[in-house]
Protein backbone atom coordinates (compact mmCIF):
# COMPACT_ATOMS: atom_id res chain seq x y z
CA UNK A 1 0.00 0.00 0.00
CA UNK A 2 1.56 3.12 -0.74
CA UNK A 3 2.19 6.57 0.72
CA UNK A 4 -0.06 9.18 -0.86
CA UNK A 5 2.96 11.26 -2.32
CA UNK A 6 3.45 8.02 -4.87
CA UNK A 7 0.03 8.71 -6.70
CA UNK A 8 1.55 10.38 -9.94
CA UNK A 9 -0.15 10.37 -12.44
CA UNK A 10 -3.15 9.25 -9.87
CA UNK A 11 -2.56 12.38 -7.92
CA UNK A 12 -5.87 13.91 -8.25
CA UNK A 13 -8.06 10.86 -7.54
CA UNK A 14 -5.55 10.76 -4.45
CA UNK A 15 -6.40 14.14 -3.71
CA UNK A 16 -10.35 14.23 -4.40
CA UNK A 17 -10.87 11.11 -2.32
CA UNK A 18 -8.54 12.37 0.80
CA UNK A 19 -10.16 15.73 0.51
CA UNK A 20 -13.47 14.04 0.48
CA UNK A 21 -12.18 11.83 3.44
CA UNK A 22 -11.03 14.85 5.41
CA UNK A 23 -13.90 17.16 4.98
CA UNK A 24 -16.85 14.12 6.15
CA UNK A 25 -15.24 13.44 9.54
CA UNK A 26 -14.29 17.25 10.11
CA UNK A 27 -17.46 18.27 11.60
CA UNK A 28 -17.95 14.80 13.54
CA UNK A 29 -14.32 14.60 14.70
CA UNK A 30 -13.52 15.11 18.51
CA UNK A 31 -13.85 13.83 21.95
CA UNK A 32 -17.84 12.77 22.31
CA UNK A 33 -18.28 13.62 18.94
CA UNK A 34 -19.06 9.91 17.08
CA UNK A 35 -14.84 10.05 16.09
CA UNK A 36 -12.28 10.16 18.14
CA UNK A 37 -9.28 12.04 16.74
CA UNK A 38 -7.45 8.19 17.30
CA UNK A 39 -9.76 7.19 14.73
CA UNK A 40 -8.65 6.40 11.24
CA UNK A 41 -11.20 7.08 8.37
CA UNK A 42 -11.00 6.27 4.91
CA UNK A 43 -13.01 7.12 1.60
CA UNK A 44 -13.82 5.28 -2.10
CA UNK A 45 -15.86 6.86 -4.79
CA UNK A 46 -18.71 4.29 -6.23
CA UNK A 47 -19.44 4.01 -9.54
CA UNK A 48 -22.83 5.34 -9.47
CA UNK A 49 -23.28 8.75 -9.38
CA UNK A 50 -25.89 10.69 -7.19
CA UNK A 51 -29.09 11.85 -8.78
CA UNK A 52 -27.45 14.90 -9.01
CA UNK A 53 -24.81 13.78 -11.59
CA UNK A 54 -21.99 14.57 -8.86
CA UNK A 55 -19.44 11.93 -7.52
CA UNK A 56 -20.64 10.14 -4.91
CA UNK A 57 -18.30 8.77 -2.13
CA UNK A 58 -18.78 6.12 0.66
CA UNK A 59 -16.94 6.24 3.85
CA UNK A 60 -15.31 3.73 6.85
CA UNK A 61 -13.83 4.42 9.90
CA UNK A 62 -12.30 2.71 13.20
CA UNK A 63 -14.24 2.32 15.77
CA UNK A 64 -12.68 2.59 19.11
CA UNK A 65 -12.20 -0.19 21.24
CA UNK A 66 -13.15 1.14 24.06
CA UNK A 67 -16.85 1.38 22.25
CA UNK A 68 -16.61 -2.06 20.22
CA UNK A 69 -18.27 -4.74 22.49
CA UNK A 70 -16.10 -7.28 20.54
CA UNK A 71 -13.10 -5.43 19.45
CA UNK A 72 -10.08 -6.83 21.97
CA UNK A 73 -8.00 -9.24 20.19
CA UNK A 74 -5.07 -11.23 20.62
CA UNK A 75 -2.53 -9.41 20.58
CA UNK A 76 -4.71 -6.26 21.48
CA UNK A 77 -5.06 -5.49 18.48
CA UNK A 78 -9.32 -4.40 18.08
CA UNK A 79 -12.00 -6.32 15.80
CA UNK A 80 -9.92 -5.86 12.31
CA UNK A 81 -13.09 -6.39 10.48
CA UNK A 82 -13.65 -2.33 12.18
CA UNK A 83 -11.00 -1.07 10.58
CA UNK A 84 -11.34 1.70 7.92
CA UNK A 85 -10.70 -0.09 4.64
CA UNK A 86 -12.64 -2.78 5.02
CA UNK A 87 -15.26 -0.57 6.72
CA UNK A 88 -15.44 1.76 3.33
CA UNK A 89 -14.92 -1.55 0.95
CA UNK A 90 -18.40 -2.71 2.86
CA UNK A 91 -19.67 0.16 2.26
CA UNK A 92 -19.08 0.91 -1.61
CA UNK A 93 -20.07 -3.08 -2.37
CA UNK A 94 -23.46 -2.05 -0.92
CA UNK A 95 -23.41 0.95 -3.18
CA UNK A 96 -22.56 -1.17 -6.39
CA UNK A 97 -19.33 -0.98 -6.56
CA UNK A 98 -16.35 1.28 -6.33
CA UNK A 99 -13.68 2.96 -8.76
CA UNK A 100 -10.47 0.70 -7.99
CA UNK A 101 -8.87 3.58 -5.49
CA UNK A 102 -9.14 4.15 -1.59
CA UNK A 103 -8.14 7.00 0.50
CA UNK A 104 -7.34 5.88 4.10
CA UNK A 105 -6.00 7.86 6.43
CA UNK A 106 -3.06 5.70 8.27
CA UNK A 107 -0.61 3.14 6.58
CA UNK A 108 -2.90 -0.60 6.63
CA UNK A 109 -1.55 -2.44 9.84
CA UNK A 110 0.57 -5.18 9.02
CA UNK A 111 0.44 -8.97 10.64
CA UNK A 112 -1.71 -11.90 9.32
CA UNK A 113 -5.18 -9.64 10.34
CA UNK A 114 -4.10 -6.87 9.23
CA UNK A 115 -4.98 -4.76 6.63
CA UNK A 116 -2.31 -4.92 4.45
CA UNK A 117 -2.42 -8.74 3.69
CA UNK A 118 -6.34 -8.31 4.17
CA UNK A 119 -6.05 -5.51 0.76
CA UNK A 120 -3.78 -7.94 -0.87
CA UNK A 121 -6.15 -10.84 -0.42
CA UNK A 122 -9.19 -9.22 -0.86
CA UNK A 123 -9.18 -6.12 -3.29
CA UNK A 124 -6.06 -6.60 -5.05
CA UNK A 125 -7.20 -4.75 -7.79
CA UNK A 126 -7.28 -1.59 -5.86
CA UNK A 127 -5.00 0.97 -5.30
CA UNK A 128 -5.03 2.06 -1.39
CA UNK A 129 -3.45 5.45 -0.66
CA UNK A 130 -2.36 6.31 3.06
CA UNK A 131 -1.41 9.89 4.53
CA UNK A 132 -0.19 9.57 8.29
CA UNK A 133 3.30 6.88 8.87
CA UNK A 134 1.26 6.35 12.64
CA UNK A 135 -1.39 6.81 14.57
CA UNK A 136 0.68 10.02 17.02
CA UNK A 137 1.16 11.73 13.90
CA UNK A 138 -2.64 11.36 12.91
CA UNK A 139 -4.01 12.41 16.38
CA UNK A 140 -2.03 15.45 15.94
CA UNK A 141 -3.18 16.35 12.79
CA UNK A 142 -6.82 15.79 13.78
CA UNK A 143 -6.69 17.38 16.78
CA UNK A 144 -4.88 20.67 15.54
CA UNK A 145 -8.06 20.50 13.02
CA UNK A 146 -9.11 20.74 9.44
CA UNK A 147 -6.14 23.45 8.04
CA UNK A 148 -3.41 21.01 9.54
CA UNK A 149 -5.11 18.01 7.82
CA UNK A 150 -4.90 19.90 4.23
CA UNK A 151 -1.03 21.15 5.32
CA UNK A 152 -0.24 17.35 5.45
CA UNK A 153 -2.56 16.62 2.27
CA UNK A 154 -0.50 19.61 0.46
CA UNK A 155 2.91 18.70 1.66
CA UNK A 156 2.42 14.94 0.47
CA UNK A 157 1.23 15.96 -3.23
CA UNK A 158 2.71 19.41 -3.76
Amino acid sequence: MPHISTAGIHREIARELAMACIYKFADIRGPGNGVGNGSCCASIKILAHSTMGTPDYRFGQSQAHLLDSDAVQAGGLFNPDHHAERQAHNAGNLAGGYHPYMFVELAPCAGANGCAAWCAATIPAVTVWWLYPNTATMVIAHAAGINAQFTALNLALP
